[in-house]
């Protein structure tokens, strides 16, 4: 048992670290230069630092949902879901389910497609990971799957809503340009930024209900410990990882 864990320990921290560092490295050695910080950088004031982060964390997650639910489409164990449409029960309707169904060379392609997308991205890694969860399953994943989770993040750290919310003539293009983008994230916000998402990726992934979690001091907000947990067990309920308002509105819960 001992071995066991130092194994796992080994191979999916050291290991996972190892891997995303290098990725960084190179990244900045081949792709971008990695900007030096200011002799003298200037502290952000408190409603820059709030809207950075608190906008970090709700675009993060707004758009890693999607990619959760794509990864979910690739490893269903049966393609015939996902690649017709669902009949009707009814002998009357069943004529025009027929017709509107998909050709079996059609059915065959997708199932196909969707067998490569699910080998290459793997999701099922992460999911071995069930019952009552801790937090060691935030990075029991597929090199791919972790890809992911990093590049979405990268992505979000570009994005900066400051400009929009400290102009005083109102939105423009260029200002919602620079938000996307144009706009230098500060170095304290993209700090904390990456502390608060660690954590609520762990708590998420922890098992835990206690008292302080964020599924308990906002449960109409935040879905937390509580629902990824059952999202483990069941895997078609709750893919979004911090919040609750797209599975209520896509009606993805229990």
């Amino acid at each position: 048992a001992l071995f066991r864990s130092l194994n796992f320990f080994l191979w999916t921290k050291v290991g996972g670290s190892a891997v995303y560092l290098f990725a960084i490295a190179t990244y900045h050695e081949l792709v971008r230069a990695k900007p030096a910080l200011a002799a003298a950088d200037a502290p952000p004031s408190a409603a820059r630092l709030a809207a950075e982060v608190s906008f970090g964390i709700v675009l993060y997650d707004f758009l890693f949902t999607p990619v959760h639910i794509f990864l979910h489409w690739c490893s269903k164990s049966s393609a015939e879901d996902a690649c017709s449409p669902s009949s009707s029960s009814s002998s009357s309707s069943s004529s025009s389910s027929s017709s509107s169904s998909f050709s079996p060379a059609a059915r065959a392609a997708c199932k196909q497609l969707r067998s490569a997308l699910g080998r290459i991205f793997n999701h099922r890694v992460h999911h071995e990971m069930k019952g009552t969860l801790a937090a060691g399953a935030t990075v029991h994943h597929s090199l791919v799957d972790g890809f992911l989770q990093v590049a979405v993040n990268v992505v979000v750290q570009q994005c900066s809503p400051w400009p929009l919310c400290s102009s005083s003539s109102g939105p423009s293009t260029q200002l919602m340009l620079d938000c996307l983008g144009g706009c230098s994230k500060h170095t304290l916000s993209r700090f904390l930024h990456n502390i608060f998402v660690t954590y609520l990726l762990c708590e998420a992934h922890s098992g835990y209900d206690l008292p302080w979690m964020t599924h308990r001091i906002w449960p109409r907000i935040c879905g937390g410990a509580r629902r990824h947990n059952a999202h483990h067990n069941k895997g078609n309920v709750y893919f979004q990882q911090f919040f609750c308002y797209i599975d209520d509105f896509l009606g993805t819960v229990e």
